[in-house]
């Protein structure tokens, strides 16, 4: 004999889906936004190698580092102190992709064959906008410098040689 009654489920059987969907949500969300902050640190990390690259360029044409990285789009290098070039950059220094913003420092070479800013020089990449909200106590500053040492502040930074996790992707 053939049971009648209504077919479908019941609403504990409802409910019960919608906790483990809840808790299967809870658990991914925050694992999502983790790998996108990190890959967005790619961002930085190809714009520091990108201008320490140009940074190598305007010393060999200028004998000296650019201590400017801001310059008008398209504009001429400006080989007279400070110097300045074009990187490619916001106004503000922030990159295409508004995530960083970078700053470079130059230091002064000894004289008198590598005076004003023929010593070297700093890229610092620091989190901005939403990036700066998401990732900016994991890695609060990434940076290079004119010998390729990659190096990173913030809590991931820590966790190995050259920037850690910062410097990872």
């Amino acid at each position: 004999m053939k049971k009648s009654g209504a077919n479908g489920f019941t609403i504990i059987e409802l409910l019960i889906s919608v906790v483990v969907i809840g808790i299967l949500a809870s658990i991914a969300y925050p694992a999502y936004n983790n790998h996108v902050s990190g890959t967005q640190r790619s961002d930085a990390t190809i714009n520091l190698t990108r201008i320490a690259r140009l940074q190598v360029g305007f010393f060999n044409e200028c004998g000296r580092y650019a201590g400017s990285i801001v310059g008008a789009a398209g504009s001429a290098k400006v080989c007279a102190n400070p110097g300045t070039m074009d990187a490619d950059l916001s106004a503000t220094g922030e990159t295409k992709l508004g995530q960083y913003k970078v700053t470079v420092v130059v230091k002064d070479g000894l004289a008198p064959l590598l005076a004003l800013g023929g010593g070297g020089f700093t890229l610092t990449a620091t989190p901005a906008g939403a990036q700066a909200a998401a990732d900016g106590a994991k890695c609060a500053t990434i940076f290079l410098d004119e010998a390729g040492v990659k190096g990173a502040t913030g809590t991931d930074a820590v966790l190995g040689p050259n920037g850690g996790k910062c410097w990872k992707k």
